[in-house]
């Protein structure tokens, strides 16, 4: 991120070509559509989003494209740590407290401006200071649009929430169902297909986009991809690069690249 700030990524993507696996999104995402239109699956329903649609994302939400309605695609998005939009919020709100996307998608002018304008400081080379502001903006954007509530999410249910947290806390381990289904309380069939009707992912996929997500922080933070892929629990460097490639669309050393030159992917 060209203020210097590591937490917050903002990148330009361009879609085409087959359809990607789906996306877990490391953090709050707030991704504008610029050009082209897909339709994609999102918090159990389907979405239709075309240019000037935001598209919205909870830390840890699933996201896939289910149709391409142009051969093209063009989205740029800003994605932050959980902690920066809490503090933000809190900052506006005065109080402390989760923050949750109500909308998986936005249409409100005040956000879309509020992007728009923080891209154009980005390619004009606008200072620090100037981007910093624009970041703000776009959070107040976010915040007076009432795209946020305080309540838990509604869509899951409290098995798969243990599930998920069990996941989260153990991610580099080799967890079994039986692991699953101990926490969980259901069966093996059920707890499979409850946590694919929920999350739109088998408990195994959200594991390795928990891994990738976490690989992408290291990466961040200067670790090489061998050291990293021990870290995460990948069996070696070409596991880590399948499997980051595989999600992100780059390898873990181009990646790294991308976040030291400020160019970053999703």
């Amino acid at each position: 991120m060209p203020t210097g700030d590591r937490r917050i990524e903002v990148c330009e993507l361009t879609h085409s070509g087959p359809l990607p696996p789906g996306w877990l999104a490391p953090g709050f995402v707030m991704n504008l559509v610029l050009d082209g239109e897909a339709d994609l699956r999102a918090r159990g329903s389907a979405q239709h989003v075309h240019p000037g649609v935001v598209v919205l994302s909870d830390p840890g939400e699933f996201r896939r494209v289910t149709r391409r309605h142009s051969a093209v695609a063009r989205t740029r998005s800003l994605t932050c740590d959980p902690a920066v939009l809490t503090d933000a919020i809190a900052q506006r709100a005065r109080v402390r407290a989760t923050p949750h996307l109500r909308s998986s998608t936005s249409g409100a002018p005040v956000l879309r401006h509020a992007l728009r304008a923080l891209f154009a400081g980005i390619d004009a080379g606008d200072p620090p200071l100037a981007l910093e502001t624009a970041i703000e903006c776009c959070f107040s954007a976010l915040a007076s649009d009432l795209n946020l509530s305080w309540t838990a999410m509604p869509a899951d249910r409290p098995a798969i929430r243990r599930v998920r947290d069990l996941i989260e806390d153990r991610s580099g381990d080799a967890l079994s169902l039986a692991d699953l289904t101990a926490v969980s309380g259901l069966s093996r069939a059920h707890l499979i297909r409850s946590f694919a009707r929920e999350l739109g992912v088998t408990p195994h996929q959200y594991q390795m986009h928990v891994r990738v997500r976490r690989a992408r922080e290291l990466l961040a933070a200067g670790r090489s991809p061998v050291h990293t892929a021990a870290a995460v629990g990948f069996f070696d460097q070409s596991h880590l690069t399948r499997q980051f490639r595989r999600i992100t669309g780059v390898g873990p050393a181009a990646y790294r690249r991308m976040v030291y030159s400020g160019t970053q992917p999703r």
